[in-house]
């Protein structure tokens, strides 16, 4: 008996009305926001629908209102998470003795340039900073031994310049107080 090509598995067609497998597939990119997805739960090959993107106006028209609004529900839960975090366990001797919250500055960080025009560029000149307005912080570094990895070394030299360290000392560049 001779295999087919699908290894078994039963041929998928495409619902033959195309207003049909259009309505599957624009829903399901809407949800998911991923294009084989949205083809695979049409059951039709990405090549049909891009070539109904092509070809159809309006069913272009509703593929990119789909990809926004599923871009809409990341762009929620990536506000959701910067701003309020999310619940890690924490352990000790192998037990869940608790949870800490956990924010992403990450998500932050590209949220703010997503949506201001000031974050997106290192070199804007609005992002100076005149130092006689800011606070004065405490930094707390833990002792480095002489010659062992410094996290803070690829700080650059004109943000370190004048801080004090906990011990009084001012902050040196490569570490080392």
């Amino acid at each position: 008996m001779a295999k087919d090509k699908n290894n078994g598995k039963k041929k998928r067609h495409a619902i033959t009305r195309t207003g049909v497998w259009k309505k599957k597939f624009l829903e399901s990119l809407k949800a998911q926001g991923v294009v084989s997805q949205a083809c695979d739960a049409a059951m039709v090959p990405r090549s049909t629908a891009y070539k109904h993107l092509k070809l159809d106006e309006g069913f272009a028209s509703e593929w990119q209102e789909a990809l926004e609004v599923a871009t809409d529900t990341l762009e929620m839960e990536a506000v959701r998470r910067a701003r309020d975090g999310t619940l890690k366990p924490v352990f000790q001797g192998g037990i869940e003795v608790g949870q800490i919250r956990e924010y992403s500055d990450t998500l932050l960080i590209f949220l703010l340039k997503a949506n201001r025009e000031k974050f997106r560029n290192a070199n804007n000149p609005s992002l100076n900073v005149d130092a006689s307005k800011t606070t004065n912080y405490v930094i707390m570094l833990p002792e480095a031994a002489p010659g062992s990895y410094n996290p803070f070394a690829h700080i650059p030299r004109e943000l370190t310049e004048g801080i004090e360290t906990s011990n009084g000392n001012e902050f040196d560049h490569n570490g080392q107080e």
